[in-house]
């Protein structure tokens, strides 16, 4: 979709028969030019379009139902536009493909509203209704929203990422239940922070864009969970307090996953009619030494929630994984076991658990780490300059260096090179007759220089092709290959001299 053909509408190819070279087998110009939309095999309650393949297009203007089923004759089903209309942007069905929902990217900015989310009851394709408009707590302008389940995902720029219930779309109704602001200095309608999200990892793990920061990766929290225990190897047994979260639509079901052999799990209730707290028991915990891992798992009607059960024990049950060997932990892979696991430390005192060479107290060698964890690189070794040697060639270039202990890759201890991109240009190079300096004595000298003035690219013809070079070349101050006069520069006199032998052949 907008693309420079077919009005910027849909434009269709085949990529089963050959995915390496796509066929164009339709395209749809109708509706006009369409800035994003959603393509369904439709499964929804209009029994006239079950199984067809429809497209819903946010088209600047309007949205446009479109039926795409034969790409060869792409039809619309209905064009329907809305009050305050300012640049129709992205809509989502929900699962059920029963409602629409649909952001207008301008509408923010240019009324001062709060972000704006109108949804559509569909159910309907050729006669499309307007049962609500959202409204949010701040005036962020909204962008890319996804549906899962029961929850539409938007990234709403300066607002970030904000999680909706879709509980009560059917009376055209949204709540919100959560969000991350990627850019928390500010909730103003401009083009800033978050730009799109992807909910749809099995993991529950969803990808955040930041236009300035980057990636995040969030993840919604469903369940509270609290683990009581003084000490799990002493007293064998915990009991877990739990509370499901509001947004997911009830019934829920509840499972625990990955309970060891020997642990007996009392309580848990195997369904709920709403969100709200229980309580269970795990006990026989003796049985299973070693770090146990254990998740609580909610699936609701179109989502999924899980949360790890933590336990509140004391300290000196955790051990710290010592990947390098070096005696010292990682803080960040810590490990819940009675007795000390192989592989683990009491401690979580190395500041990088790759390199053996690097942990509290170590010495200090010459290379990148900073091998004694104080937050100094290299301390107490003795460093010099080296400098960038790009061409290969052996000699540095005075205008590029670095401070350090040993040379790094692509460094000389040498400053020599007076031309650090040309691999035939440097102190006592031979001459190659191209009109460089390749000795680096300050001057062409006849060896050095074009046999041939103006035939840049040794042809023996002075022609087009090396005027072309000429130009590419042309305010060059440095090892110029155009420079006619012998100045050092590409200026108007070489182009003027250049011309005088335009045409020419070279003895």
């Amino acid at each position: 979709m907008g693309a420079n053909i077919a009005s910027g509408g849909l434009v269709i190819y085949d990529l089963e028969a050959n995915p390496a070279a796509p066929q164009l087998v339709g395209t749809f110009a109708e509706a006009g030019y369409t800035h994003d939309a959603q393509a369904v095999i439709y499964n929804g309650p209009d029994a006239d379009h079950v199984g067809q393949e429809i497209v819903f297009a946010a088209n600047a203007d309007y949205v446009a139902i479109i039926d795409a089923t034969d790409p060869t004759d792409v039809g619309t089903l209905s064009l329907v536009s809305y009050p305050d209309v300012h640049y129709t942007h992205q809509c989502w069905v929900t699962e059920d493909h029963r409602y629409l929902l649909l952001g207008d990217e301008l509408d923010e900015m240019n009324t001062g509203d709060n972000t704006r989310t109108l949804i559509w009851d569909i159910a309907d394709l050729e006669n499309p209704v307007l049962i609500g408009q959202h409204y949010a707590d701040v005036a962020a302008i909204d962008h890319n929203q996804y549906v899962l389940g029961n929850l539409l995902f938007q990234s709403n720029y300066r607002a970030g990422l904000r999680m909706l219930s879709l509980t009560d779309v059917a009376e055209g109704s949204l709540t919100e239940i959560g969000y991350f602001d990627v850019d928390p200095t500010s909730n103003a309608a401009t083009f800033a922070g978050s730009w799109s999200n992807y909910p749809y990892f099995e993991s529950g793990i969803i990808p955040v864009t930041s236009i300035s920061d980057g990636l995040y990766l969030v993840r919604p929290r469903f369940l509270n969970i609290t683990a009581a225990a003084d000490s799990v190897c002493a007293q064998g047994s915990v009991t877990v307090e739990a509370e499901v979260l509001p947004g997911l639509l009830p019934p829920f079901e509840c499972e625990l996953l990955d309970v060891p052999s020997g642990v007996t799990v009392t309580g848990l209730p195997t369904t709920l009619d709403t969100p709200g707290s229980f309580s269970f028991e795990l006990s026989g915990l003796e049985s299973a030494p070693g770090a146990l891992h254990v998740t609580l798992r909610l699936t609701a009607d179109g989502n999924v929630a899980e949360e790890p059960i933590h336990f509140v024990v004391t300290e000196e049950m955790f051990w710290y994984r010592d990947e390098d060997g070096d005696g010292f932990g990682d803080v960040n892979y810590p490990e819940f076991a009675c007795e000390q696991p192989e592989g683990y430390v009491a401690n979580y005192d190395d500041c990088n658990d790759l390199q053996a060479t690097v942990y509290p107290g170590a010495p200090e060698i010459c290379d990148l780490f900073d091998n004694n964890c104080d937050g100094f690189l290299n301390e107490g070794i003795p460093s010099q300059t080296y400098y960038a040697d790009t061409d290969n060639d052996g000699y540095g270039s005075p205008s590029n260096s670095v401070t350090s202990c040993s040379a790094p890759g692509g460094y000389v201890e040498n400053a020599l090179d007076c031309n650090d991109s040309n691999p035939e240009v440097y102190p006592g190079a031979p001459p190659t007759a191209q009109g460089f300096d390749n000795n680096c004595d300050g001057s062409v000298d006849a060896l050095e220089a074009n046999p041939c003035p103006g035939d840049f690219n040794y042809d023996n013809s002075i022609n087009v092709d090396d005027l072309l070079i000429f130009l590419t070349e042309f305010g060059c101050t440095i090892d110029c290959s155009s420079d006619f006069t012998g100045d050092g520069t590409v200026s108007i006199e070489d182009l003027l001299g250049f011309l005088s032998v335009f045409g020419d052949t070279c003895p």
